[in-house]
């Protein structure tokens, strides 16, 4: 199992070592994601949903990232998508719908499939959810506006139950990533 671009890659020769930093920075993600989760029901029990609706896109990100990491650790994912992970917010957000095309004849190579276009109108929510727009006339869209209550709450309920799904399946199956949720 490997994304496309990580069949594209040369195999590397030789013993693998474990990686202990990419561990912790996996580790890492998931606590900063758990972090934003918290504050953005802070946000929301304060009556800001637009801003709490960022924070908790923002932590779909960052748990996109987490397994992006321990899908590197796992040789899953090409370098270049490695390193995408810290930049690109499409690449991360589009990891968390993830899944695994398996082939019709199981013997041949089962494939991470996502599709970073898909998440196009959740970054752009994102932004709304930051940034007063210009509507027709010059009149003002303001982020409270743009970003219902409900939408923010379901984002922060959503992301908050993927972090438990992740922490469940790592548990069960002593693995992470990709790897966890195909045991």
């Amino acid at each position: 199992m490997k994304t496309r671009l990580k069949a594209a890659e040369p195999p590397k020769v030789g013993k693998r070592k474990i990686n202990f930093e990419l561990l912790n920075l996996y580790s890492a993600c998931l606590k900063n994601a758990d972090r934003l989760i918290q504050e953005a029901d802070l946000l929301l029990s304060h009556g800001h949903h637009a801003r709490a609706f960022c924070l908790a896109f923002t932590a779909f990100e960052e748990l996109g990232k987490s397994q992006l990491v321990a899908d590197h650790f796992n040789e899953l994912i090409s370098d270049a998508e490695y390193r995408a992970a810290f930049h690109d917010h499409r690449i991360k957000a589009a990891y968390v719908e993830r899944y695994v095309a398996i082939p019709k004849n199981q013997k041949d190579t089962w494939f991470i499939e996502y599709d970073k276009q898909s998440v196009s109108t959740d970054i752009s929510c994102r932004m709304r959810s930051l940034y007063v727009e210009a509507g027709n006339d010059f009149k003002p869209l303001l982020p409270e506006d743009a970003i219902s209550v409900d939408l923010a709450k379901k984002t922060a309920v959503g992301a908050r139950r993927f972090l438990e799904e992740i922490l469940k399946m790592e548990y069960l199956t002593e693995r992470i990533g990709t790897k966890a949720f195909t045991k």
